[in-house]
């Protein structure tokens, strides 16, 4: 009897460590690796959360988020300078509320990184990010074909093709400049 009991126990242990690996590694699939689709806080100064998925974390200057479902807060005195994968710069004035709720971007294509000082981002991405109040400055090169970045407030969607553009809003107004 004993020896069947550990025959059954040795064979179930040696399966599950064939299958275990592949079931792991297949979880993995689905985790984005590489540099596209984060955002990377540049400058944090005062007080700011960033909450990602379940976790809320104190802004820390040089830290690294996925970008999609990244909820940025700043208190009073406080802003944030961030910078997409993309090289499009986002900074958040005090006492605002951004919700990164889409940014999606195909991995860099070779022919477009050799061009060092190019007026025209890596790759594709589509973005769409939602100021529920506060200020936002976006600075971003040119977008390249099928590209697409839109911000939305309570009052007004705006659509970015590239350049330098200020967003304020509040619960009863919404005003958007054109900086270049």
């Amino acid at each position: 009897m004993k020896s069947n009991f550990a025959r059954t126990i040795l064979l179930s242990l040696t399966s599950l460590l064939i299958v275990a690996p592949d079931a792991f590694a297949q979880r993995q699939l689905c985790k984005k690796k590489g540099p596209t689709s984060k955002i990377y806080l540049a400058e944090a100064i005062g007080d700011s959360e960033i909450q990602t998925g379940e976790k809320i974390y104190a802004a820390r200057q040089a830290t690294a988020f996925d970008a999609p479902g990244t909820v940025i807060e700043t208190k009073a005195g406080a802003h944030n300078a961030f910078v997409y994968s993309n090289g499009t710069g986002l900074f958040v004035g005090e006492n605002s509320r951004v919700e990164i709720n889409r940014f999606v971007q195909e991995p860099f294509k070779p022919d477009r990184n050799s061009l060092v000082d190019s007026p025209l981002e890596p790759s594709i991405s589509q973005s769409d990010v939602h100021v529920a109040h506060g200020a936002v400055g976006v600075c971003t090169s040119q977008l390249v074909s099928g590209s697409s970045m839109s911000y939305s407030t309570p009052q007004a969607i705006v659509n970015i093709r590239g350049g330098k553009v200020s967003i304020v809003t509040n619960a009863n107004e919404t005003i958007v400049d054109l900086l270049d």
